[in-house]
């Protein structure tokens, strides 16, 4: 908790086999760089021709707007989280005050802050994600 509100390390929801995934970038720290991972449990992400297993969407080099499906054989797990690149270009996640504040609009539209440095702002990373089940 956090302000009253419930803070998240990783965004869980369930999502049907085909599921569009969007994400559109709102606003992002340029130090550290900020980025969005995802994965789906027992499936892949398909970005146009390609099937991926796991995505990092880093907002240096990511489109203002991104759309995965989901390919699965069943309903599963679509988990996201935040992470950015340190000063040496590696990648951190999970560590100090890192952490997701959502706010679900209607089922299946979520907008999400990230926390990813010392002070606690929830200003670090801000997206909007859109889970369009087919």
């Amino acid at each position: 908790m956090f302000g009253g509100r419930t803070l998240e390390p990783m965004l869980r929801r369930t999502v049907a086999p085909e599921t569009r995934v969007r994400v559109v970038w709102r606003s992002a720290a340029e130090v550290p760089v900020q980025g969005i991972r995802m994965k789906l449990q027992g499936g892949s992400l398909i970005l146009g021709d390609t099937e991926l297993k796991d995505v990092v969407l880093w907002r240096d080099t990511a489109p203002d707007e991104s759309v995965f499906v989901c390919r699965s054989k069943r309903a599963t797990e679509l988990r996201i989280w935040n992470c950015w690149r340190d000063e040496r270009g590696v990648t951190q996640a999970w560590i100090g005050n890192a952490g997701m504040r959502t706010t679900e609009f209607a089922a299946g539209i979520i907008a999400v802050e990230c926390n990813s440095r010392p002070e606690i702002t929830f200003r670090d990373l801000v997206f909007d994600l859109y889970l369009e089940q087919p």
